[in-house]
Parts: C-alpha cells; structure tokens; sequence
C-alpha cells in the first residue's frame, strides 16, 4: 500500500504538507490559462482555442485521477473510489448514448434556417448545470460532467450556435468570474 511508503519517507508532521503540495500541484490550470488568455486578447485566436482545448483534456483526464487518489490516500473505504470510477464511467456512457441523441433530435425538430426553441436551450442548459451536481457529489471535480455534456453537443448550427449566443453574457459576466475567484481563494 502506498500510505506507509510515504510515512517511510518523511516524518509523520511533514505527511500533511506533502499532501496539500501534491493537491496544490493537481488543481485546475483552466481558469489561471483563460484568464490569462483574455488578459492577452488571444482567447479567440487559434493558439487561444487550442490551449483552453489542452486545458480541459488535461483536466478531463487528471478529474478521475484526482478522485481515485484522494480516496486512496484517504482513511476511507476503498469501495468509494470504484464507485466513484463506476459513475464516471456511467456518466460518459449517458452522455455519448442519450443526450447525444437527444441534442440530434432537438436540431432536426428545428427548422432550417431558424432559432433553436427557447425552450431546448433550458433544457440543454439543465441538462449542464445537473452533470455539475452529479460530478460534484460523487467525489470528481464539478467541471468534469459539463465538459462531458458540452462534448456531446453539436457545433455550428442550430443548436451550438444559439447556445453560444444565448449564453454569452451569463458565462463572461457570471460563470467565468466566479470560477476565477473560486480558484483564487483555493489557491
């Protein structure tokens, strides 16, 4: 087991250090690379998109990671983090096999040429705030679940659009300085 290594290596007092530095060294570098992407006005240029993309691939993979190993580090029940893996798995399953579909027939009942419903957008919208919930509960980070969701919804036109547009003002007026400030005062 890897708990008695690290008693082994360090002084019993030193453990709670090393683990907070091993936490700090894991934390999301999502919001530090979008603030400073838009601090740099670079957020929607080539090199800005494709960063922000590494960020969350990064975080998407670290996400399970995280959990599995503050569980296993923990003084708990090694059943929590199978389960914790099993309901990541089951989230990634949900997204790709039904909302996936759902999202497919929300652009084909819109038609051509016109807005998505505004009623499809909250449902969409619900549809992320709730995977934030879910995540967050089962132990993995809260992003973890929206990332899934927003993977599994189609680009451009209809739908990827109007949520764009829709939801401009209250992601860069509320969302994104919240989250800016959430890992601030973790950090």
């Amino acid at each position: 087991e890897l708990k008695p290594v690290l008693y082994n290596i360090l002084h019993q007092y030193h453990v709670p250090a090393a683990k907070a530095i091993v936490g700090i060294q894991i934390l999301t570098p999502f919001a530090v690379v979008a603030s400073l992407l838009i601090d740099l006005k670079i957020v929607n240029s080539e090199i800005g998109r494709l960063a922000l993309a590494c960020t969350l691939i990064s975080d998407l993979i670290t996400s399970p990671f995280t959990a599995w190993m503050r569980f296993a580090y923990a003084d708990m029940d090694k059943s929590v983090s199978v389960k914790t893996t099993t309901t990541s798995i089951i989230i990634i399953l949900a997204a790709i096999l039904v909302l996936r579909p759902l999202f497919m027939w929300i652009i084909k009942q819109t038609p051509e040429g016109q807005a998505v419903r505004g009623f499809y957008i909250v449902l969409v919208s619900l549809s992320v705030l709730l995977s934030a919930v879910v995540s967050d509960s089962i132990g993995l980070q809260y992003h973890f679940g929206p990332f899934i969701v927003g993977l599994t919804v189609p680009s451009g036109p209809p739908l990827g659009s109007t949520l764009a547009e829709k939801l401009e003002t209250l992601i860069s007026g509320l969302f994104a300085p919240l989250i800016i400030s959430t890992c601030g005062l973790k950090f």
